[in-house]
């Protein structure tokens, strides 16, 4: 039988940008914007005093995020198609800009909140007493879940759409799929380097700095996704460029 691909060159880890900086980029994102800290986070800058309080805006987050992951998966392939190579990676940047308005949107939260006086006729006062006047509105305290919520199904956007591009990349590749894996141990690199820095930053700007690093690494991953599509458009035009250098003459 004739080898129809013989002069056709394969897309290999050599050519294009691969997935890995991708997940670098993503992760760095999910890190600085919350990450282990997001707990911390609620109850310092949100003044989320009670554990109920952190407790439901957790749930809240997981809820949205695992009933939406699918749904957002499915529209990413969708996208693909209809849209050509960058549908996944718009779902991507949206997630990450909805994810990102989210966060900086707790800022007018802040502002709601007003501190707390107690008037004394000396200067004792006991903690407890502040705490019980330092409250978050009920309307303030949904306010922020509904935030919380909507940056939930940001990130979810990115998740399970960034593993299909990645498995769909290793396909186009004719590599084994067991090289996934190789790819997403680029995202617990950054999480890691991420985390050695921020835990510092937050002990010395405060809870704050997150909605900083929250916009710098919501950039860094634009830039990411714009120079992986740059990278990938100009492999795949050189490809097919080549493909037609091949066609047989017509006869």
């Amino acid at each position: 039988m004739k080898d129809t691909t013989a002069g056709r060159p394969q897309l290999t880890h050599t050519t294009g940008l691969e997935p890995r900086v991708l997940y670098f980029a993503v992760f760095t994102f999910f890190s600085l914007s919350g990450g282990r800290f997001t707990a911390t986070f609620l109850e310092h800058e949100l003044n989320f005093s009670q554990n109920w309080m952190i407790s439901i805006a957790m749930a809240v987050q997981i809820l949205a995020s695992s009933s939406c992951s699918s749904w957002l998966g499915g529209l990413a392939d969708s996208l693909e198609k209809r849209r050509g190579s960058n549908g996944r990676l718009q779902i991507m940047a949206l997630g990450l800009l909805l994810s990102t308005v989210a966060t900086l949107l707790h800022i007018l939260g802040r502002l709601w909140m007003q501190p707390s006086t107690l008037e004394t006729d000396d200067d004792y006062f006991v903690e407890e007493d502040i705490q019980n006047h330092q409250y978050v509105p009920m309307s303030l305290f949904v306010y922020h879940l509904i935030l919380r919520a909507v940056f939930a199904i940001g990130t979810t956007a990115c998740s399970p759409v960034l593993d299909g591009l990645t498995l769909a990349r290793l396909e186009d590749d004719a590599r084994d799929s067991a090289e996934y894996g190789k790819e997403r141990l680029y995202g617990a690199v950054s999480w890691g380097i991420a985390n050695v820095f921020f835990g510092p930053a937050i002990d010395r700007w405060g809870f704050g700095i997150i909605y900083i690093t929250t916009i710098c690494s919501f950039i860094l991953c634009i830039i990411t996704f714009y120079v992986y599509a740059r990278s990938n458009q100009m492999m795949y035009s050189s490809i097919a460029e080549v493909d037609l250098e091949n066609l047989p003459d017509a006869q």
